[in-house]
Parts: C-alpha cells; structure tokens; sequence
C-alpha cells in the first residue's frame, strides 16, 4: 500500500534488528512505521516502538491490522489534525 505514495518503500527485515529502531518500513519519507498482524489489532502501547526524532519531523505510525479486519493506521493526533486540514483545504479547492 505504501508503494502507491512512495515506490522505494521496502520492509526492513527483522535479522537487521539492531538498526530498526522499532520501524519496518523503509523510504517511506518522515513517516517511521511500525507494522504489527495479529490475530486482533495490536495495543496501541506498541507505537512505542518507534524510535525516532519527533523535533526534526519525524512521525511514528503504528499500522496494525487482526485476522478479517481492516488496517488501521495510528499517529500522534497533532499529526492527524494536519493532514485533516490539509485534506479540507484540498476539498474546498476542488468546489
């Protein structure tokens, strides 16, 4: 899904732990994504994985998604409020 917005983006595989820093995806921009499959979504706690700089733009994002359920994508809220402006903004352009 993520190779629709950016076709460089790749999984980090999980024997480089050492350099993940809690992010499975790479060149993905300054979204640093921690993805978790589980028979129910994960807990919300496991954003807390993502190691990354928060004052140089970087922005952790937990997708999870459970058996028969739709991905989810989680994100500090300051940044969903953004992007939710921006998407209105764009709305109202098209009118």
């Amino acid at each position: 899904m993520f190779r629709e917005i950016f076709p460089g983006a790749r999984r980090l595989l999980e024997y480089h732990a050492e350099d993940a820093k809690g992010v499975d995806l790479l060149n993905v921009g300054r979204w640093k994504v921690q993805c978790k499959k589980l028979k129910a979504y994960a807990p919300l706690s496991r954003i807390g994985e993502v190691q990354c700089d928060r004052k140089a733009g970087d922005v952790p994002v937990l997708v999870t998604a459970g058996d028969n359920l739709e991905p989810l994508a989680c994100l500090p809220l300051s940044v969903f409020l953004e992007l939710a402006a921006l998407a209105e903004e764009k709305a109202d352009a098209a009118w």
